[in-house]
């Protein structure tokens, strides 16, 4: 069944990937922000630097109280909503992560709620994990990688859904 839905989304992520271009928000209201801060020629993202502090507190403050480092909200910002080139954003969210990450690690550690050996044995398989995916980060085409960040965040909205629904 899980099999059966994560196809129907990959499948309907390809349909409105296509339809719209592939980005996450093309043709929406969101165009007069990546004329206003985007570089159409390098991708570059020119937002002054308060609006920076204000996106990546927000950001941060919503990622890490459900477990997450942050990348996969300010990743889609980047890229659909301010236009950013897929590759640098995919970059900049890696960055982001090291800090929201370790912020949150602090604060729960603290409070005595990891268990480090499964956080250990995780973490070894994550960095085997990162050779790979920076190795294909290199090489996969950048429409390739909308396609993929489409695909995850439907999954997991679909996933989320079905946990909050289904439970």
């Amino acid at each position: 069944m899980l099999l059966l839905l994560v196809t129907f989304i990959y499948k309907l992520s390809l349909i409105l990937l296509r339809r719209y271009n592939c980005g996450i928000f093309h043709q929406t209201n969101f165009e007069f922000l990546k004329e206003k801060y985007a570089d159409k020629n390098t991708g570059d993202v020119n937002i002054p630097e308060i609006w920076l502090f204000i996106i990546g507190a927000v950001i941060a403050a919503f990622a890490i109280s459900i477990g997450m480092g942050g990348a996969m909200f300010l990743t889609p910002l980047l890229v659909g909503v301010l236009g950013a080139d897929i590759k640098k954003a995919i970059s900049l969210g890696l960055f982001f992560v090291i800090f929201s990450s370790f912020g949150g690690f602090v604060s729960i550690s603290y409070n005595g709620l990891i268990d480090y050996k499964i956080g250990a044995i995780l973490s070894v398989g994550e960095l085997v994990g990162v050779y790979f995916g920076t190795l294909a980060h290199h090489k996969i085409e950048k429409h390739k990688q909308k396609l993929a960040l489409m695909g995850l965040n439907i999954i997991t909205f679909s996933l989320v859904m079905r946990s909050i629904f289904l439970s």
